[in-house]
């Protein structure tokens, strides 16, 4: 997992909860002088322990950090770095359905496997969202696209189905 992800939930985290949330977060994850740049490969296993300790010392549970983590990437954060991509569209459905593709562009040369989209549209509203990833973070998923909504002030009915799928409905 890059350690732009990293970086941005600690931002979250430090800025809602206090560093110390952050702080206790680490060291239950056994990485108490964790030093990440954006650009840095972070094991899995780490990313995922801090995430999973974060929901038990929050008491938001995955949905809720996944949620929270989704809103704020998308509305502030990836915002600083990545607005061209959100300028490129005009609406919701418009974003979602470049995901795929900018992740492509995104991650092509810095040696990273992000999550994979596919597309199936089930009538001319509703959109099924084909998620494939070895992390299975599939809330994180959800609590983006919910983010995208957020963002184009939309208002989209997003449902997680199973480990693989998510439907998006749209006005």
């Amino acid at each position: 997992m890059k350690g732009v992800i990293l970086r941005c939930l600690q931002e979250i985290v430090e800025n809602r909860y206090g560093k110390d949330v952050w702080e206790e977060a680490l060291k239950k994850a056994d990485v108490e002088d964790l030093k990440v740049l954006p650009v840095d490969n972070i094991d899995d296993s780490i990313a995922l322990a801090i995430f999973k300790n974060l929901c038990e010392i929050t008491g938001e549970g995955v949905q809720g950090i996944a949620e929270e983590f989704g809103r704020y990437w998308i509305n502030v954060y990836s915002q600083r770095l990545y607005k061209t991509f959100y300028n490129e569209s005009d609406t919701a459905m418009d974003f979602i359905l470049k995901i795929d593709e900018i992740h492509q562009i995104m991650t092509k040369n810095i040696g990273t496997n992000p999550p994979r989209f596919k597309y199936e549209w089930k009538d001319d509203r509703t959109l099924l969202m084909k998620y494939k990833s070895r992390r299975n973070l599939i809330d994180l998923a959800v609590g983006l696209l919910k983010g995208v909504a957020e963002y184009y002030g939309e208002d989209i009915q997003i449902r997680k189905i199973d480990e693989n799928n998510i439907e998006i409905r749209f006005g």
